[in-house]
């Protein structure tokens, strides 16, 4: 079925003006008990603003996704609808379509034109479970310039991984919501110069341990994130958002990119890259003299940090177990012994706070903290999530009770060094807290 043979299309082409069938006749804006009767007539409603400049063909390709499902699909990008909760409208506005509609099955909603995100819904015993949705593709590569995909096409990769049995797409149809023409943003791409921070701007990270700021950072990072109001019974939310053309995450370009924060996905990194670390300290020396005395003790001191803390690990690491934040904070010693090598000189390696995996912190994070303000390296996708904190996609463990948090709420040594952000010599903190002293 296309876009122009939709049930009620004609009914509501001629009790429309010229704005098109997908835009309400008053002023652009629906309320919510018009999208609901809307939506029971056309399941998918695209206005003009959220079709990325091209509404019939992504009303169309949404319209064939959501046929393609065994169950109900209801799909709306609207402008935004007043009256509806500050911090998260799209969840909120999914939920009353749902109570107002009154059917099991899929409900996904845009309702911010600025901010492109995307809230959704599932209800029925036949329907995947909400966060079942969330975290199952591959996170993307957090390339500075890379298109940024729109809002309709975070709805094309959701729906599209919904119909698939919450499976992960194949890497062809993954590539294609989050770069093809279609679902990408007009204006999106290497338009705008981003410097990333210096090796100075950490040194107001370090300055604040001096001040004592370093509890307060976890403080204000979990208010930001406001886990406890946000983060469901189950299965913590992760960003189902995306910006760039997926790559594997066994070829980095440099140390530090993004992977998945589960246990198979983290080892492998981590023996690909101790694998790679003694020919890469074989390399530098071949290129003239040796590295410096200081350097050389980071590196050493690192790899072997790293060996302790996998020598540790269980066969098998249990998903957002403690074993998984050691074999997180492994890969992390590894790439910071890795910085060192490649450029004696460089700034330390630091990841991105919220969640290593998601490689490199080369933004900074600022946060208020009393009178005073925190910064934390995070990397690009939650830099550009700051205002919206809900689509932060936090590092989680599970507690004694089963309870899912944010790492940094911890009293692990990866929660006291932020993995390194607050810490030149992370090597030393984790044989310090191993009793090597």
């Amino acid at each position: 079925m296309t876009g122009a043979s939709k049930p009620g299309l004609t009914e509501l082409l001629f009790s429309r003006d010229a704005a098109g069938p997908d835009e309400p006749a008053a002023n652009g804006t629906y309320t919510v008990v018009e999208l609901a009767n809307r939506l029971q007539q056309d399941p998918v409603v695209v206005q003009q603003l959220l079709g990325n400049g091209q509404r019939d063909e992504v009303d169309a390709a949404l319209t064939k996704l959501a046929e393609s499902a065994d169950y109900p699909v209801y799909v709306a990008l609207v402008n935004q609808i007043p009256d509806l909760r500050e911090d998260d409208a799209d969840s909120e506005l999914a939920s009353l379509l749902h109570a107002r509609i009154g059917k099991d099955g899929l409900y996904v909603v845009s309702a911010d034109p600025s901010g492109g995100h995307v809230g959704w819904q599932t209800y029925g015993a036949g329907v995947p479970a909400k966060w079942d949705l969330s975290g199952v593709n591959e996170p993307p590569d957090n390339s500075e310039y890379a298109p940024s995909q729109s809002a309709a096409g975070d709805v094309a990769e959701l729906v599209a991984t919904a119909a698939n049995d919450a499976k992960p797409l194949h890497d062809n149809q993954l590539e294609d919501y989050r770069t093809g023409d279609l679902w990408v943003q007009a204006a999106s791409g290497p338009a705008r110069e981003v410097d990333p921070p210096t090796a100075g701007t950490y040194a107001v990270v370090t300055t604040s341990i001096a001040l004592g700021l370093t509890v307060t950072a976890f403080v204000v990072l979990r208010a930001i994130a406001r886990w406890r109001e946000l983060a469901p019974v189950g299965d913590p939310p992760r960003r189902v958002t995306s910006k760039a053309k997926s790559k594997p995450p066994s070829t980095p370009r440099r140390p530090g990119g993004s992977l998945t924060a589960d246990g198979p996905a983290v080892r492998a990194a981590i023996d690909r890259e101790l694998d790679d670390l003694a020919p890469a300290i074989a390399r530098a020396h071949r290129k003239g003299a040796a590295l410096p005395v200081e350097a050389m003790q980071t590196v050493e001191g690192s790899r072997a940090a790293a060996e302790a803390v996998l020598a540790g690990l269980p066969a098998v690491i249990a998903p957002q177990s403690p074993a998984l934040l050691d074999a997180v904070g492994a890969l992390v010693l590894v790439r910071s012994a890795r910085e060192v090598v490649d450029d004696p000189q460089a700034a330390p390696y630091r990841p991105c706070f919220l969640n290593p995996c998601h490689g490199r912190g080369d933004h900074v994070l600022a946060a208020p903290a009393g009178t005073d303000e925190v910064e934390v390296p995070v990397c690009r996708l939650c830099k550009r999530d700051a205002d919206r904190p809900e689509r932060f996609d936090p590092l989680v463990v599970r507690g004694t009770w089963g309870r899912a948090r944010p790492y940094y709420e911890g009293d692990s040594v990866w929660a006291r060094t932020g993995y390194g952000a607050f810490t030149d010599e992370l090597w030393r903190d984790v044989d310090d807290s191993r009793g090597h002293r």
